[in-house]
């Protein structure tokens, strides 16, 4: 199976995207990663053998049109590529994975890092919280599987979404060594 998992933030930052690759790649999946490159990559895989597919934006240091342009290169990017399963690693790349997963006919697994709507950057942006809201129950709805990591945070989306897919915990430790 081909997993193509898509992060807005670079790779070399996301230690849980290395784990679930390694855990796929163990399993004979092969695996991309497509992520915002800050010019600066140096990725950490243990086999390093999946495809890289760095994206750039000038809107690197944040705010809408870094989301907006970079869920338009998501879109433009992933349809040039091979998956069957798309991994869409939080709520910010969500719009443009789960129009990926439609137009293509691929599953999407959503991995849900934390709870966005409970951020702290939302406490005073009432509407940009709503619309993130809104996203995010039009988009869940397109996925397989949704990932977090604990049981309340599990719960938390069970019951806010009324979801009937599975919704699994993988918790963020360090690997044993």
């Amino acid at each position: 199976m081909n997993i193509l998992h898509i992060t807005i933030h670079p790779i070399s930052l996301e230690r849980r995207i290395h784990n679930q690759i390694n855990a796929a790649q163990d399993q004979s999946h092969i695996v991309s990663a497509m992520y915002l490159d800050n010019g600066n990559e140096n990725t950490g895989s243990k086999n390093g053998d999946f495809l890289k597919i760095p994206l750039r934006t000038p809107f690197y240091r944040g705010g809408p049109l870094k989301f907006l342009h970079f869920n338009w290169k998501v879109l433009i990017a992933g349809f040039k590529c091979d998956f069957d399963v798309i991994h869409a690693h939080d709520l910010w790349i969500l719009p443009a994975a789960t129009l990926m997963s439609v137009l293509r006919r691929k599953k999407m697994i959503y991995d849900a890092h934390e709870y966005y709507p409970g951020l702290e950057i939302f406490t005073r942006r009432k509407m940009r919280k709503w619309l993130w809201i809104v996203v995010e129950k039009i988009c869940i709805k397109h996925a397989v599987c949704v990932i977090t990591v604990s049981q309340p945070l599990a719960k938390l989306y069970i019951d806010k979404y009324r979801l009937r897919i599975p919704v699994e915990v993988i918790r963020n430790v360090p690997g044993y060594e």
